[in-house]
């Protein structure tokens, strides 16, 4: 029933989301073809009728919906001979590729930080860490992304920087994106262990003479990871956002290269089509996220019951 109820809230929003960004991109200064070199009155008539341009927007938009309806997403503006449809057929599975890589990295370095952090926290090590996620968080990829590039790249050349063709290639990629969240994950972890740890029932188990690793990864550490649970469809929204930046700087063909691409060449229907393609990637990964944490918590599960 939460899934049906969820699916149902998609459609209005997508509804808003494409209205907005159709209408943006045509409020925008500028158009597609005003870099081109100067057309004829008859050239530039024929362009705007072959993508509907001459028309109200409202028509436009109406007919837009039209196509979206028959799984059509329109012709790039700017990529002669090909479709928006292909052009995400290609960009998606690096995005997908780099995204993943970088969740799975993240919240692996970052839930071993922080369970550490909240275990070791009155002596050196957790100390460390804790400033270690603090200095994680504070350094934005766009900063980290370049400094990795010169020392790992040009000063010791160990990796490569362009592309995303083999598993060498996604290192420093990965590690730009995964940095940042690594931090906020270790972070959480560390923050919500450190409640759990020193609850009720924690100190009940430890006096019944329960184990310091049971007490830790059997009681504490399911209650600890809730409010990662919670962040992973942000997490994952975050990142595929945030990739924009590491596959401009790595010179990566994913979605997030052609968005801004696009953008900056007024290129109308591939723009909404990615901007679509993103809500509907992140409205998913929220709702897998509700439902993931609706199982996990016996609170939300009394609570829909």
């Amino acid at each position: 029933m939460f899934v049906i109820k969820r699916l149902f809230e998609l459609a209005p929003v997508l509804l808003i989301v494409s209205f907005c960004a159709f209408s943006l991109v045509r409020i925008v200064p500028g158009g597609p073809f005003d870099g081109e070199r100067e057309l004829s009155v008859e050239a530039r008539k024929a362009i705007e009728e072959k993508y509907h341009l001459d028309k109200p927007l409202m028509s436009q938009y109406f007919h837009f919906l039209g196509n979206i309806f028959k799984g059509d997403l329109g012709l790039s503006m700017k990529y002669q001979n090909h479709n928006v449809t292909d052009i995400i057929k290609q960009g998606l599975p690096v995005s997908t590729i780099l995204g993943l890589s970088s969740f799975i990295v993240s919240l692996t370095l970052g839930i071993i930080m922080g369970v550490i952090a909240a275990w070791r926290k009155n002596y050196i090590s957790g100390k460390i860490l804790i400033l270690l996620a603090l200095v994680f968080v504070c350094v934005p990829s766009m900063v980290l992304g370049p400094l990795l590039i010169l020392v790992f790249a040009i000063y010791i050349p160990l990796f490569p920087t362009s592309f995303l063709s083999t598993p060498w290639h996604a290192v420093l990629p990965v590690t730009t994106l995964s940095v940042y969240y690594a931090g906020k994950i270790s972070r959480l972890v560390s923050d919500g262990l450190i409640e759990a740890l020193e609850s009720d029932y924690i100190r009940t188990a430890r006096s019944k003479g329960v184990s310091s690793l049971s007490l830790l990864f059997k009681h504490a550490l399911p209650m600890g990871l809730l409010p990662v649970i919670s962040y992973s469809g942000p997490l994952l929204a975050d990142l595929l956002t945030g990739s924009f930046v590491v596959e401009n700087l790595f010179q990566i063909p994913g979605l997030g290269t052609f968005l801004i691409n696009s953008s900056l060449n007024r290129d109308h229907t591939m723009v909404v089509g990615l901007v679509l393609v993103y809500s509907v990637l992140i409205i998913s990964f929220n709702i897998l996220v509700d439902l993931l944490y609706s199982k996990v918590d016996p609170r939300i599960r009394s609570q829909e019951s």
